[in-house]
Order: structure tokens, then C-alpha cells, then sequence
């Protein structure tokens, strides 16, 4: 996954806000991973997946300008039909994690700039939780369509030591399991580093994989970091994000933080969901490998496409 360019943030969210005509919107530990198809229910077709796509050109842009015809999906190597193609703005319902550790004390007004500009620029029904983590995870604000509440959050925050952020990914995607939306998603915003956690890295990722889950992550990192564990932030938050379909953008300078929040939160608002009915007739658990095509439009080039690399097959 490519990182954002310095100065990339800024640019990302004047175009997003320009694209869409954003407007501003005046107690537990890690437990058992629940996971959620990226199929439908079994209520439904558990054929029919569902599938959020973003692409941004080579400056970090999203591209809203795209029909069915410029997008094709494979299953396993074989062609699908999209069935539905719909950029419509549904609302989300979003868990947000934040890294109290150590090593990130001093970063705290960072990372609240980043959250209070995620909200300012997201859909009016959204709803959230907020989660704090450092040894182990903690509920801090419980699911709520209030950006209010959300922000007071952060008047009760206490920073601890080591980093559980393995720990703090299961929890929220098993809060999930009390949202309202479909549409899901994680905001996470920590350095990358973790050495406090009862889940290993292949864990987590595999927890990724299973859940439908997208993980949007705020790096704030410190390039000169001595640790082990900061020094592989980025690469770690990289693949984080990568395997959920979300995006990664890195804050190196303060003045990055609520930008980068922002643009996050836009880039949910600009996805494209597509569906389509899988012809594999697979047994339920097996992993599918989706890659999403792009044939851009005439004059259009260097486009990127952000969506999930597949899921495992859901019982019939």
C-alpha cells in the first residue's frame, strides 16, 4: 500500500470537500472476535457480495466519476456480473480506537484533532463508539449518533505504558455486533507499535480477512523512534489497512493530523458499493480471492483502487 505523499492530506481533503459538498456538523477488554461476512446474510442471497470500492488518482484524489462499465470483478480468477453499482452516501456505523500508550502521551492533541475532523466531516446519521487502548482495550463511550458525546470522551482519557493494538482491533470488531448500519467501519489511530497484546499479528490479519469490517487508519509516527515496534508502524498500520480494503494516511507534522481525519472521513462518503452473485459453489469457510479491474476513462490514468483482497464463503 502506497502512503500519501507530504502535503497529499490537505490536497486530498480540499478536493474531497470540493468533489462532495461537505458540509460541517455543528468498561471492556479484548474479546472473543466475532466476525462478519462480507457476503450478505443468510436472511438474504448469501450468494450476493457486497463489495465498497474507492479509487483516488495518483495525488491521493478520490475519483467520483466513474459508471459500472469502468469497474469489473473477479472471483477466484473468474469474471462476475456487478449486479449493483450505487454511489449514494449511506450512513456507517464507526468504531473509533485510540492509542493511549506511552508512546503516544504526547501525541494526544493529535489524535484528538483527527477525530474531531473525522466527525465534523461525516454523514449526519452516522453512528460511533469510542475505544481507548494502551495495556488492554477499554469502551469508553458506548454507540451514539452524537458527535458531542463522542468528543467529551476525551476529557476521561488516562494514558498507560505498553500497546495493545492487536487486542484493540478484536474488540472493535466485535462491538460491531451491536451496530445499526451495514456499512462498517474502524477509525484507528496509533504509531503501528504493539507489545501488549494476547492475539499475534497472523491472528488479527486472519480476523481482517473474515470480517467486513474496513479499517481507516491515522499513522502518527516518529520516524526517528527507537523501539522495534515504532519503527515498524508504518509497514504494520500499512497491511492493517490494506487487508480491509481501508486506507493508511501518515502524520509526520502536526498541522497533518485534522486534515488527514477529514479526508478519511470523506473517502467513506465517496465509495462506490458494488454487488454481484457468486457463481463459486465452494463450501462455506473457504477463502474467495476478489480483485477489483479498472478501465479508467479516456484521459484518466495512474488511478488507484481501494477494496477489500476477498472473504471466506459464508453458509448457504
Amino acid at each position: 500500500m502506497r502512503l500519501c505523499s507530504r502535503g497529499c492530506i490537505s490536497l486530498t481533503l480540499v478536493l474531497f470537500v470540493g468533489a462532495f459538498g461537505l458540509k460541517a456538523q455543528s468498561t471492556s477488554s479484548a474479546n472473543a472476535i466475532q466476525p462478519q461476512s462480507l457476503a450478505a446474510t443468510p436472511a438474504a442471497d448469501s450468494r450476493v457480495v457486497f463489495l465498497p470500492v474507492l479509487v483516488v488518482d495518483e495525488s491521493g484524489r478520490a475519483v467520483t466519476s466513474l459508471t459500472r462499465e469502468n469497474l469489473s470483478v473477479a472471483e477466484d480468477g473468474r469474471p462476475q456480473v456487478i449486479r449493483s453499482f450505487t454511489h449514494d452516501d449511506p450512513p456507517y456505523s464507526i468504531g473509533i480506537l485510540l492509542d493511549l500508550s506511552g508512546s503516544m502521551a504526547r501525541r494526544l492533541p493529535l489524535e484528538r484533532a483527527a477525530v474531531l475532523q473525522f466527525l465534523r466531516f461525516s454523514n449526519p446519521q452516522d453512528e460511533f463508539f469510542l475505544m481507548g487502548f494502551s495495556d488492554h482495550p477499554e469502551l469508553l463511550v458506548n454507540f451514539t449518533s452524537s458527535r458531542e458525546t463522542i468528543a467529551a470522551g476525551f476529557d476521561h482519557l488516562h494514558v498507560g505504558f505498553q500497546t495493545a493494538l492487536y487486542d484493540a482491533i478484536s474488540s472493535g470488531l466485535n462491538k460491531m455486533k451491536d451496530a445499526r448500519y451495514p456499512r462498517r467501519a474502524l477509525l484507528l489511530i496509533s504509531d503501528g507499535g504493539d507489545n501488549a497484546s494476547h492475539l499475534s499479528d497472523s491472528e488479527i490479519h486472519h480476523a481482517l480477512r473474515q470480517s467486513s469490517v474496513q479499517v481507516e487508519t491515522v499513522g502518527i509516527f516518529d520516524f526517528r523512534a527507537v523501539t522495534l515496534g515504532e519503527r515498524d508502524g508504518p509497514d504494520n498500520l500499512s497491511r492493517i489497512s490494506s487487508n480491509s480494503g481501508g486506507r493508511l494516511l501518515p502524520v509526520e507534522e502536526p498541522a497533518q493530523a485534522g486534515p488527514a481525519g477529514a479526508a478519511l472521513s470523506a473517502a467513506l462518503r465517496l465509495s462506490y458499493l458494488l454487488s454481484y452473485t457468486s457463481d463459486n459453489p465452494t463450501a462455506a469457510g473457504e477463502w474467495r480471492k476478489v480483485k477489483v479491474k479498472l478501465s479508467p476513462p479516456k484521459g484518466m490514468s495512474h488511478l488507484t483502487v481501494h477494496a477489500r483482497a476477498g472473504y471466506y464463503a459464508p453458509s448457504r
